[in-house]
């Protein structure tokens, strides 16, 4: 079953570039992320996304949005796309299971792809998936989305004090 706005968002499992094992969870840190599913490493429409999710880095960071790349694949399918992306966090599913649990299915050899943006709490705030690579980042929904979560010095004011 796909994740369901207003939900959590499971805690995938993901291999980052080292090949060390962890899970979303952790690659966010308690931060709220953008989550993009690569359909493949070799996704020339994918990469493009990734590039311009690179270029929105400043709008993310004003709300201490960490943004994620997901490749479905093995590690070296990871290193290959961390190349290309701009300083974003790249990590890969090893394999497809994570891309499954995001409700990304393979149908007729075509994996499926998508964007996702997960508050701090980790709950799943916006999703936009599609067969086809072409349908799964819009870059002004996205702005959208993201403009409606708190502003990095208001979450950092409401953070506990230790």
């Amino acid at each position: 079953m796909p994740p369901v706005l207003g939900l959590p968002f499971p805690a995938l499992p993901v291999v980052d570039p080292d090949g060390l094992r962890t899970d979303l969870e952790q690659v966010r840190t308690g931060r709220p992320a953008v989550l993009f599913f690569m359909r493949a490493h070799n996704c020339l429409v994918c990469l493009h996304h990734v590039r311009a999710l690179a270029e929105l880095r400043d709008v993310l960071a004003e709300r201490d949005v960490a943004p994620v790349v997901i490749v479905p694949g093995e590690v070296a399918d990871a290193v290959r796309v961390q190349r290309k992306a701009g300083g974003l966090r790249v990590v890969s599913s090893h394999g497809d299971a994570a891309h499954r649990a995001a409700g990304l299915e393979r149908r007729l050899l075509m994996q499926h792809s998508g964007t996702f943006l997960v508050d701090s709490g980790g709950l799943l705030r916006y999703a936009r998936t599609g067969a086809l690579p072409t349908a799964s980042f819009d870059r002004g929904e996205l702005v959208a989305a993201v403009a409606k979560l708190p502003l990095r010095s208001d979450a950092e004011s409401r953070a506990p004090q230790r």
